[in-house]
């Protein structure tokens, strides 16, 4: 007697889910910017990098090539990394937010207190100036991490809407020098709604705080997004290992992904592979 199969069409249900899952998992939380500041390869997505300086120091230099910054010899030198073009999200019309990450894969501090004037900066802008304008404190709008630093405060996230400035402590002390060396991870996800959420790993203190923006708009920075570090000091470098923007993707859009994948486990275990 021949038996019939329990479920029949699982290997056409296998391909119709995981199809559907290939499509949701692209557009849902699309990177619009990916760099590995590695010139061998051809893995980069979106806007490419361009040195941004305030024209101060001696001797500093960053190289979108490779992701490497490094100040002056003295302290209001300025150096880091702006995209050469902006991001429109509004060409996106599923995204709901934006998630920038930052990988830096070592630091040379040589003393911390020649990091302490305008900050270590990781975020977004709306310059694309590759001069003073471009940089977080001169940018008219303005959303990131500050690390280190003087005039504002340290381990901060900052927001400067046309003026209006504002930082909210993320809770944790001051990174020692080793950990700056060492290499870390930085993420900030910024919504339509105004809220953010941040978070750190590989620090001595790593963060994780949330909240709604005092000054900083959603609508206004995404239409016009300028991917942004750079550091104020005397001889201090680092070296950012890769970067990525990605859209946060809609609710429903994030539903239908989870379903998918329940559909692909499903049947994965039913067909015993």
């Amino acid at each position: 007697m021949t038996h019939l199969p329990l479920f029949p069409p699982l290997k056409p249900l296998l391909t119709l889910a995981s199809l559907l899952l290939a499509g949701f998992a692209g557009p849902t939380s699309a990177s619009i910017l990916y760099n590995d500041f590695d010139t061998g390869t051809s893995t980069d997505v979106g806007p490419t990098f361009q040195q941004v300086t305030n024209g101060s120091g001696s001797g500093g230099v960053s190289d979108p090539a490779t992701g490497s910054v490094q100040t002056g010899d003295w302290g209001s030198s300025t150096y880091g990394l702006n995209t050469a073009n902006a991001v429109n999200l509004t060409d996106t019309p599923d995204a709901t937010g934006f998630t920038l990450e930052w990988h830096v894969s070592a630091a040379d501090i040589r003393d911390e207190d020649n990091a302490k004037y305008n900050g270590w900066f990781f975020g977004i802008t709306n310059s694309t100036d590759a001069s003073k304008d471009g940089l977080f404190n001169q940018a008219s709008h303005s959303l990131g991490i500050i690390l280190i630093a003087n005039t504002i405060p340290d381990m901060s996230l900052y927001e400067n809407a046309d003026g209006s400035v504002a930082t909210t402590d993320l809770g944790v002390g001051n990174p020692t020098v080793t950990s700056l060396e060492d290499g870390f991870t930085l993420s900030m996800t910024f919504r339509e709604d105004n809220t953010w959420s941040v978070y750190s790993t590989g620090l001595s203190e790593d963060f994780t705080a949330s909240g709604t923006a005092a000054t900083a708009d959603y609508a206004t920075l995404s239409q016009n997004l300028v991917v942004n570090t750079s550091i104020q000091g005397a001889n201090i470098g680092y070296t950012v290992e890769q970067v990525t923007l990605a859209t946060v993707p809609e609710p429903t859009a994030l539903a239908l992904m989870a379903s998918a994948l329940a559909i692909v486990g499903l049947l994965h275990r039913c067909s015993g592979a």
